[in-house]
């Protein structure tokens, strides 16, 4: 009896253990750069271009592309940037056609939308996965700001991969869309999280405007 209880103590500690592993997030660390010349002239104001899908357009594209968007303008706005309207960006975009942002480098585009500097969103990859009680997300994503100048001023790559266990399959197809929301706010705050926040002032907004 004793020996019964000890195997079956042993199997629900690793049926638990292997629960606590599905349900968690596995995350990479944020690798990134920035530049000398982020700092010699820190742009102001910033613009957040449609989103680049590397790895292959997901059905959902554009619902997708619209989370990181307006999240990225977000933490723009909280780290006291000056970022345009996503809605401002694409107006001003459709003027020149659908395919600027392959006819446009960054200078011109930055330039064309009255700013700073721009950033661009690649995602690099998008898998899910859904099985019978299983869901699997993945995503590796690279984030660019680029001067007016056309030149780089950060450059972040981050990537997760998130799973979750449901019991049933109807809650299991709902719940790969719920999802997308706070792993993406997730991603967007990591990479973010590696931009300087821009000082404020008088003094120091004096001090742009007359550099070069």
């Amino acid at each position: 009896m004793k020996k019964s209880f000890i195997s079956v103590s042993v199997t629900a500690l690793l049926a638990a253990t292997l629960l606590a592993t599905a349900l968690s997030g596995c995350a990479r660390m944020v690798k990134y750069n920035i530049t000398e010349r982020f700092y010699i002239r820190t742009p102001i104001t910033v613009a957040v271009l449609p989103v680049f899908w590397d790895a292959g357009a997901d059905k959902k594209a554009t619902d997708i592309g619209q989370l990181f968007r307006t999240m990225s303008f977000d933490r723009l706005k909280e780290m006291n940037y000056r970022p345009l309207k996503v809605e401002d960006v694409d107006k001003i975009l459709s003027r020149f056609g659908g395919d600027v942002l392959q006819k446009k480098g960054p200078d011109e585009l930055a330039g064309i939308l009255g700013v700073d500097a721009v950033i661009y969103t690649h995602i690099k990859k998008w898998k899910e996965e859904v099985f019978a009680t299983y869901a699997y997300l993945g995503i590796d994503a690279r984030f660019e700001m680029y001067s007016r100048a056309g030149e780089v001023l950060w450059r972040a790559d981050y990537g997760t991969k998130d799973s979750d266990i449901r019991l049933d399959r109807a809650p299991l197809k709902l719940s790969i869309i719920k999802v997308y929301e706070p792993r993406i706010e997730r991603l967007v705050s990591a990479v973010f999280s590696t931009l300087p926040v821009r000082k404020t002032g008088r003094g120091t907004e004096k001090l742009y405007d007359w550099l070069p």
